[in-house]
């Protein structure tokens, strides 16, 4: 089992932008899951993010020239295998639920989620109540898939948002459209199924100052 990231309160008290992905090749087989993200504060930004592709807003990577640069204190990065099996939307919600579990070792006071799979929106944000309410069965009847992965969204995100005050909000974004945090959740991913294809059970998460790279 991973520890608990020691740089974690670091980061307290500030607002975050967090990227989460999950697939798997095939589409059933070894699986991957990747985090990542930033957090800033309300203070003007002394400098650039350093990087020239993109600027980090509050809602996102975007072009340069689209949106207010922040000031970006952290970010937060993690990445792990799923095996021997999994699917893409158990590897699409496992991400989700690291990104939370990280978020709820910080003090973070609003969160903007983005991901790429529309199924883990609806169902984090949408269908979750009604699954419970119906003894976590779809309302045709049938069992609800992944549940055990749902129960634990059903616990985690609701204590998310009452930190945030109900301030957390998901955003979806086109999966291989050149959005840069995307992209890094998704090389992620990737690098989670080759470390589970060579047999390593990776579940790694850290959060690390903006002037420091992962080697630090």
């Amino acid at each position: 089992m991973a520890k608990k990231p020691e740089t974690v309160k670091e980061a307290l008290p500030l607002k975050a932008v967090i990227y989460t992905d999950g697939g798997c090749r095939p589409s059933r087989g070894i699986g991957g899951w990747g985090v990542h993200g930033y957090f800033y504060d309300d203070e003007e930004p002394k400098q650039g993010s350093g990087c020239k592709s993109a600027i980090l807003t509050n809602k996102g990577y975007m072009p340069s020239g689209k949106g207010k640069p922040i000031n970006v204190k952290s970010y937060l990065d993690g990445r792990g295998s799923l095996i021997p099996e999994s699917t893409n939307n158990q590897a699409e919600i496992t991400g989700l639920l690291k990104a939370i579990q990280a978020l709820l070792e910080t003090e973070v006071t609003e969160v903007v989620f983005r991901l790429d799979s529309k199924y883990t929106i609806e169902g984090a944000t949408n269908w979750l109540a009604g699954w419970k309410s119906n003894g976590w069965t779809t309302s045709s009847g049938e069992p609800v898939s992944n549940v055990d992965l749902w129960k634990k969204i059903d616990e985690l995100y609701p204590l998310l948002v009452e930190k945030c005050n109900g301030k957390v909000k998901f955003i979806h974004v086109d999966g291989h459209s050149g959005e840069l945090g995307n992209d890094t959740v998704d090389l992620y991913c990737g690098m989670g199924i080759v470390a589970g294809r060579k047999g390593l059970q990776v579940d790694e998460m850290k959060i690390t100052d903006s002037y420091r790279d992962w080697g630090n």
